[in-house]
C-alpha cells in the first residue's frame, strides 16, 4: 500500500479501540485517509461512551473521514459476532482491506479470499511507510491500555520492524 491508499478499508472494533487506548487513533487517518465501519461496529465501539475509541469514532464520523455503512451480516458469517460478521460481509461486497484482530474472524476472512491485517500489521505498515519511527512504544501503550498481545506476537512484530534481532529481547 502506498502512503495513502485509495482502496477501501473496513475496520472492526478491536483496532479502533486498541489504537484509541494507545493514543494513536489518528494514525488510521494518516495511513488510510478514510475508513468504513459498519453500523454494528459503530454500535459496539460507542456502547461504552467513556471507553477508548467511542469519542474518537464519533468525532471521526463527524469529521467525515470515517463513514458508517449499514450492513446486514451474511449468513456465511453467522458464527461470528455482529461486528466481525458485518465487517466481513462488507469487505466481501467491496473488496475492502479488513482491519480485524479476532483470530476466528481473521481465519474466515482468509478463507473468503479477503485481505486482512490486525493492529500489529497496521503498526508495521505505519513504520514501513514512515508514519512512526518505532513501534515498540506503541506496542507498550497498547498493552498498558489492556490490549492483549502475547510475548511471541510482540517479539515477532519487533523482529519484523527491525527493532530487535532474532534472539534478543
Amino acid at each position: 500500500m502506498s502512503k495513502r491508499s485509495k482502496r477501501r478499508v473496513a475496520a472492526d472494533a478491536s483496532p479502533l479501540i486498541g489504537l484509541a487506548a494507545a493514543g494513536q487513533f489518528e494514525l488510521l487517518r494518516t495511513m488510510f485517509g478514510r475508513l468504513d465501519v459498519t453500523d454494528a461496529v459503530r454500535d459496539e465501539v460507542c456502547a461504552g461512551k467513556n471507553l477508548p475509541g467511542a469519542a474518537q469514532l464519533e468525532a471521526a464520523v463527524e469529521d467525515g473521514w470515517i463513514t458508517v455503512v449499514p450492513v446486514e451480516a451474511a449468513a456465511t458469517f453467522a458464527d461470528l459476532g455482529f461486528g466481525e460478521a458485518s465487517t466481513l460481509t462488507y469487505a466481501s461486497e467491496t473488496g475492502a482491506l479488513v482491519l480485524m484482530d479476532d483470530h476466528a474472524a481473521r481465519s474466515r476472512a482468509t478463507e473468503q479470499g479477503l485481505e486482512v491485517t490486525g493492529i500489529g500489521g497496521v503498526l508495521l505498515m505505519a513504520k514501513r511507510q514512515g508514519f512512526v519511527a518505532e513501534i515498540r512504544p506503541l506496542v507498550e501503550r497498547l498493552r498498558a491500555g489492556g490490549f492483549r498481545l502475547s510475548e511471541a506476537v510482540v517479539r515477532e512484530l519487533l523482529v519484523e520492524a527491525g527493532e530487535v534481532q532474532d534472539g534478543q529481547r
